[in-house]
């Protein structure tokens, strides 16, 4: 019960930075545009963003990849979203949909939203060992995030 409840913490805090970041992204790419929920942002970031879908996430030490916004690839919104607002709305229902992997796709998405808000950041911290994954993994210390590729920015 406490391990579920901590999925529930995780997915709601994940979902509402993706709220607050989206937006912020769709300020960075059409600033005049006022977006107010996920359809409309992702109308705005896949215009700018088209592989967005494609952006994978991984976690190598055990052997995990994601690939978050997918779904954005067909024109609907990823399954662990809906997760998230049917948890936040109706959390007595939904309680048990609270789970380790929507907790861990609804963050892989946020790393992805995260690297085109704040391109520079991620930057600074290129390191070239392969094919173009976003690599998140405590190998590289708490926080760390690593793009792979030569100077490998996201598409």
């Amino acid at each position: 019960m406490r391990t579920r409840l901590n999925f529930v913490r995780i997915i709601l805090s994940v979902g509402s930075e993706i709220d607050v970041v989206a937006k912020s992204l769709c300020a960075k790419i059409k600033p005049k545009e006022k977006p107010q929920n996920i359809d409309e942002y992702r109308e705005i970031i896949v215009a700018k963003h088209s592989r967005i879908s494609t952006i994978k996430i991984a976690a190598p030490k055990y052997r995990l990849i994601f690939t978050p916004w997918q779904d954005w690839g067909s024109n609907r919104n990823p399954g662990w979203w809906k997760v998230y607002n049917k948890v936040k709305h109706q959390r007595d229902v939904y309680y048990t949909d609270a789970t380790l992997q929507n907790a861990l796709l609804g963050s892989s998405a946020l790393c992805v939203l995260l690297g085109y808000l704040y391109p520079q950041f991620f930057a600074s911290k290129v390191i070239s060992i392969g094919s173009p994954f976003l690599f998140f993994d405590d190998k590289y210390g708490v926080g760390n995030f690593i793009l792979t590729g030569r100077k490998y920015a996201l598409p």
